[in-house]
């Protein structure tokens, strides 16, 4: 956070410099974000694609990282537009997926290779605040883009710390 705020201060961007004052709030709200539906297909994958775009992509790569280190699961990031290519493939197989929504000029072309992967017929399930649809997962709402893989990053670890329970082992603590 305090990159963007830096960043804000470099570009003397005054809409992020404002929103940082609500940050706690939505920070609460994003730890709050109830994913139980997605808790036991997750815990059931064998594999798991991450995808994102954008500031969404770190976040993919987070999380494909965090799945393996602390449930043992084989997970994958990809960008939206690389996933569109031979991973898709492996969508026929019923490939669970994540993909992180971003809240700028990218948000309809995640979505369009989201819709194009579950009807391939992936189970793909979209973190995204201000979506109503069954596959969506929410998170806090984000009063600027810049700041939405954030928000989107604190609901990750608050699931993914459950994640090892779900699936009746004991965290593990990542070595480093």
């Amino acid at each position: 956070m305090a990159l963007i705020s830096v960043y804000a201060h470099f570009i003397n961007d005054q809409s992020v410099l404002n929103q940082l004052s609500k940050l706690p709030d939505m920070l609460a709200k994003s730890l709050d974000a109830n994913w139980k539906n997605i808790q036991a297909p997750f815990t059931n994958a064998s594999a798991i694609f991450t995808i994102g775009r954008g500031p969404g992509l770190a976040l993919a790569e987070e999380a494909a990282l965090k799945i393996k280190e602390t449930c043992g699961i084989h997970a994958e990031a990809f960008s939206s537009a690389e996933v569109m290519h031979g991973p898709m493939t492996l969508a026929r197989q019923g490939l669970m997926s994540l993909a992180f929504i971003p809240d700028d000029e990218g948000q309809q072309s995640v979505l369009d290779t989201t819709g194009k992967m579950r009807s391939a017929g992936a189970q793909v399930y979209e973190i995204d605040a201000s979506a109503k649809h069954s596959f969506a997962i929410g998170t806090a709402t984000s009063p600027h883009p810049v700041l939405t893989a954030n928000l989107q990053a604190v609901s990750l670890y608050n699931f993914i710390k459950k994640m090892p329970l779900a699936l009746g082992e004991t965290p593990i603590v990542p070595l480093i």
